[in-house]
């Protein structure tokens, strides 16, 4: 049996997760800040909030994000929102 976790430990979790490991840019990293900024307030995230969200608009949306990240974005938000919703 898992302890329930707030929204924040949720994503701070998924994070941990995702980034344990890896090497990222200060890009990606800008990126990954705004990313789990949403996710504390919504706990999900898809390819249109790059486009509607001002905290990503601002900053060049969904092609800035996705080419920070070499087209991987897609694959990256699926495994944040599985680990977050588990």
């Amino acid at each position: 049996q898992q302890p329930l976790l707030s929204a924040s430990e949720r994503v701070e979790q998924a994070f941990g997760n995702l980034t344990r490991g890896r090497a990222f840019t200060d890009e990606q990293c800008a990126w990954l800040d705004r990313i789990r900024t949403h996710l504390q307030e919504n706990l999900s995230i898809d390819h249109e909030d790059f486009e509607n969200q001002p905290v990503f608009a601002r900053y060049g949306g969904w092609n800035k994000a996705n080419n920070a990240f070499k087209k991987e974005l897609p694959t990256l938000l699926k495994e944040l929102n599985m680990v977050i919703a588990a």
